[in-house]
């Protein structure tokens, strides 16, 4: 989970309004890169900053969001609810709830969302309730035989690559800058999650862990005056 008033998310938010970006797709160069974490720290911080969010669930291999209530009030008419399907939705690892819509499951749900013209409607029926629309599209090439990422890049103003450090290379980045440049894609920004990455030290030990003709009481003894060093706990 990465805070709302992160140091580093602040100066992103703030190229985002001076471009006036209002509709966000964040997708990652791979499985678990975070794009989840990033998609929520964002939503959040346009709620804190007065902005009416609406966070949208299309990671379809890994769905993170599921409806808690839906919402009744007099901003949202019953009507739209049916067409947008806009509920309060939960993380279900953080516990954060926003206004949003979770993963479509069925082939009705997900039509909308395959057709550019249908989901530039759906988009004018967004906009007319919500300020800001931060999309969680998931990673690249995952839900193309079902919803195309380069269609929902398309549709949104800008788009952010998450890239997981440490298990991420140059040409796998160069492979997903190419693919949502054909796509006709504004590509905003690339984020690297760090979060997974190793330290020096994890990595150290994990060799060391691998031998087996090193004695399992000197590995240990290894892996404690390693652990003591400050230098050897950073991610590389």
């Amino acid at each position: 989970m990465i805070h709302s008033t992160h140091s580093e998310l602040t100066p992103m938010f703030l190229q985002l309004e001076l471009a006036n970006m209002r509709s966000v797709c964040l997708i990652g160069n791979k499985p678990r890169a975070g794009v989840t974490t990033f998609a929520c720290a964002l939503a959040e911080q346009y709620m804190l900053s007065g902005y009416r969010t609406l966070l949208v669930d299309l990671n379809l291999e890994n769905p993170q969001f599921e409806h808690t209530w839906p919402i009744k009030n007099s901003v949202i008419e019953e009507a739209d609810l049916q067409s947008s399907e806009v509920h309060w939705v939960q993380n279900r690892h953080t516990l954060q709830i926003f206004s949003g819509v979770a993963v479509p499951s069925t082939l009705n749900q997900q039509m909308p969302y395959r057709d550019p013209r249908s989901l530039a409607k759906q988009f004018e029926l967004w906009f007319s309730k919500y300020d800001r629309i931060v999309i969680d599209a998931g990673a690249i090439n995952q839900n193309q035989t079902r919803i195309s990422q380069s269609v929902i890049a398309n549709a949104c103003d800008t788009t952010f690559i998450t890239l997981g450090a440490g298990n991420s290379n140059k040409e796998q980045l160069s492979q997903a800058i190419d693919y949502l440049t054909t796509a006709n894609a504004n590509i905003f920004a690339v984020l690297l999650n760090q979060y997974a990455q190793q330290t020096l030290s994890q990595q150290l030990c994990h060799l060391i862990g691998r031998n087996r003709i090193i004695p399992k009481k000197m590995k240990e003894r290894f892996n404690q005056y390693v652990r003591r060093w400050s230098f050897l706990n950073h991610a590389v």
